[in-house]
């Protein structure tokens, strides 16, 4: 329900050579959104603040992601995005976080069926 209820609030689009940023605002929580310059309507929309995390770690926990993957290792929430996309017509395996000292999992769950 958060995320249909995003608007933009009262600052400036920031564009940029890597992407375009603007501020988003749900009830008393502010995000960022994201889109960088490619062939792409893909976006972030990330927390900014206290009470926009506590939104993602409040799902996070409801969804009991921690304990779904504790036979892995332990779990915890760190950063959490909406990320926002029509479609994706082929895969792009890679790697977000290369030569980190620990393990780190990027978690992709849809909202509803696609």
């Amino acid at each position: 329900r958060m995320y249909n209820e995003l608007r933009p609030a009262e600052t400036p689009l920031l564009q940029t050579s890597s992407g375009q940023f603007q501020k988003l605002r749900s009830g008393d929580s502010d995000f960022c959104t994201a889109s960088p310059r490619w062939q792409s309507d893909i976006a972030w929309i990330s927390p900014l603040g206290e009470a926009s995390f506590r939104f993602f770690q409040a799902l996070f926990d409801r969804l009991q992601i921690a304990q779904q993957f504790a036979f892995l290792c332990e779990v915890c929430l760190f950063s959490a995005f909406f990320v926002r996309r029509r479609a994706a017509h082929k895969t792009n395996f890679h790697r977000d976080f290369p030569g980190n000292a620990k393990t780190v999992f990027t978690f992709m769950a849809p909202l509803h069926d696609m």
